[in-house]
């Protein structure tokens, strides 16, 4: 016991574990980034095709668009406790289904649809919006790792959605020049399904490299 105390005390011996602890973080950073940033272009991609895809349509844009901001408002208050009940990794796996589903619906020329389909985009927004973030801040902590280093992964995810959202742009008006208005609806919403398809496979991933390396550093750990 004097001995683990010392070794608790001792500066020396935690400069030692800091370098272990970075490269794990790192580690860590990456993985949520990548998956953020897929998730992220993907619904940049869909934001840019969406209002003339309507327009197409021939159907009350302004009454599809109240809808879904109107639906993120109601559903806002709850889906927090919700995340927490149901699980953050959970909801961000719920958030891709939802989003694959709507991508199928906007393809529908029912307005009855379409107002469905904004619905659930008004709940897929607030998850997209909470359930990722939380997820990533409740690993952090419970990896240890110092509540200062969280700012470096916000940022980087701050950062890196603006130049999602750069990208989404160019590879529309790219693909617009490629094959016309009449295809690129369906260019992006294809885009736009594939990346959210791609997701949970990362997420699986990623949760069991946590989990794998996690009791790693159990198993490395002396028995007192």
């Amino acid at each position: 016991m004097a001995e683990e105390k010392s070794d608790r005390s001792d500066p020396s011996r935690k400069n030692f574990r800091q370098p272990d602890m970075r490269k794990d973080f790192d580690s860590f950073r990456r993985r949520y980034i990548v998956v953020y940033l897929v998730i992220m272009l993907a619904d940049w991609m869909q934001g840019t095709h969406m209002y003339t895809l309507y327009l197409s349509y021939n159907v009350n844009i302004s009454a599809l668009f109240l809808t879904g901001f109107l639906s993120g408002a109601v559903f806002a208050p709850f889906l927090g406790s919700a995340v927490d009940k149901f699980g953050r990794k959970n909801s961000c796996l719920v958030y891709c289904v939802l989003e694959i589903v709507i991508n199928c619906l906007e393809h529908s020329t029912n307005f009855g649809v379409l107002l469905f389909g904004r619905v659930l985009g008004g709940i897929s927004t607030n998850l997209l919006f909470s359930a990722f973030e939380s997820w990533m801040t409740t690993e952090h902590r419970k990896r240890g790792f110092p509540e200062e280093w969280l700012s470096r992964t916000y940022s980087d995810a701050s950062i890196g959605n603006g130049i999602m959202a750069i990208l989404a742009g160019i590879v529309s008006q790219v693909l617009e020049d490629r094959f016309g208005h009449s295809k690129l609806e369906i260019e992006m919403a294809n885009i736009a399904y594939w990346s959210h398809l791609l997701v949970p496979i990362l997420i699986m991933d990623a949760n069991d490299s946590f989990l794998f390396e996690r009791q790693l550093v159990l198993s490395k750990e002396p028995s007192l």
